[in-house]
């Protein structure tokens, strides 16, 4: 004789899922897209960030070479704009700056300190960089040479 055993829960057909599992994969889904877009956002504000610092510094090393380049540039500046975003459209302030003061090792050498600066449109700095560099004064080179010419033409 055989016996027939009743369907047990176990091993019934499933054809779908149950509610709570469609909310649970959906819960995960929607906090798993909410992290990426933490991480993209926190990626393109790094971007942006690291975008300004660079172009900081190349204003920087431009424009302390322009004035090495020209000594009646060598003089203290406060905050000036840079001439070539004079006409552009641009939505934030590039500027920059420079302290010139002498050396007190060597009388012939000054210290220069370039800041450059970017400004948001509402005022708040994004991007600052400082160069520092020691060059020698032209004007006590030129007083130097002026001297030794002098002393020369007295002999």
């Amino acid at each position: 004789m055989r016996t027939t055993h009743p369907p047990s829960r176990t091993t019934s057909n499933r054809f779908g899922l149950s509610l709570l599992e469609v909310m649970l994969a959906v819960s995960i889904f929607t906090m798993s897209m909410a992290a990426i877009y933490q991480l993209i956002a926190i990626g393109y504000r790094n971007t942006i960030d690291s975008r300004l610092q660079t172009q900081a510094i190349v204003r920087a090393e431009s424009k302390i070479s322009e004035v090495i380049a020209n000594a009646d540039l060598m003089q203290t500046t406060a905050a000036s704009p840079f001439e070539e975003d004079a006409s552009t459209s641009i939505s934030g302030t590039w500027t920059w700056s420079l302290t010139v003061s002498p050396w007190e090792v060597d009388a012939t050498m000054v210290n220069l300190e370039l800041t450059t600066q970017y400004e948001t449109a509402d005022g708040t700095p994004a991007a600052v960089f400082t160069l520092r560099r020691l060059v020698r004064d032209p004007q006590a080179i030129a007083d130097l040479q002026a001297e030794q010419e002098a002393a020369l033409s007295e002999l």
